[in-house]
């Protein structure tokens, strides 16, 4: 593959990393200052790169397929690296605070190592970015509930509550994601 569509191909994927972490075209496009046309114009290319349907569109936006969530944690694994690479050159720069993410008793979120950011996690409701619970939070802000399969006919919900801002939104989404696979 030459070096010209290696290129097209990366940025095909980057967008849909920035699409499933988006969750519309419509915010995703103006994120990255393009339109929206063009942005699903490149969701269509990558879709061809790919030879399968990465989302599924919705009124209210689009939801990711399979390959989209992969795609998406290859990408953030590529992001890292090149942010390292290029931390090489930089002077360090300071860190910002962790998020913090309040997990209910018996529930347990595997593997954020592959979230973009340092992640601590709060023993206090009160304290947290994020809150993942059984229980539904009372607190405002974005709000979503997840059926989650304990067993063949064990369900149970979770609630994952964020607070209002972009990196616990992009935490939370993470973890709606994770929920899925």
């Amino acid at each position: 593959m030459s070096v010209k569509a290696q290129t097209d191909f990366y940025k095909c994927m980057l967008y849909v990393k920035e699409l499933v972490d988006e969750g519309a075209i419509c915010r995703a496009a103006a994120k990255n200052g393009i339109k929206a046309p063009n942005l699903s114009k490149l969701l269509k290319r990558a879709e061809l790169f790919v030879s399968e349907p990465l989302f599924y569109r919705t009124p209210h936006g689009v939801v990711p397929l399979k390959a989209a969530v992969e795609i998406a944690q290859k990408m953030r694994a590529v992001q890292k690296l090149m942010s390292s690479i290029s931390s090489l050159k930089n002077n360090p720069k300071t860190q910002q605070n962790p998020l913090k993410l309040y997990v209910s008793k018996g529930l347990q979120i595997v593997s954020l190592e592959d979230f973009s950011e340092p992640v601590q996690i709060s023993s206090k409701k009160s304290e947290a970015d994020v809150i993942v619970s059984t229980d539904k939070p009372k607190r405002a802000g974005s709000m979503i509930a997840i059926e989650n399969k304990l067993g063949q006919n064990i369900r149970q919900t979770v609630w994952v509550c964020a607070q209002n801002n972009a990196r616990a939104a992009a935490l939370a989404r993470f973890i709606v994601l994770r929920f899925h696979r």
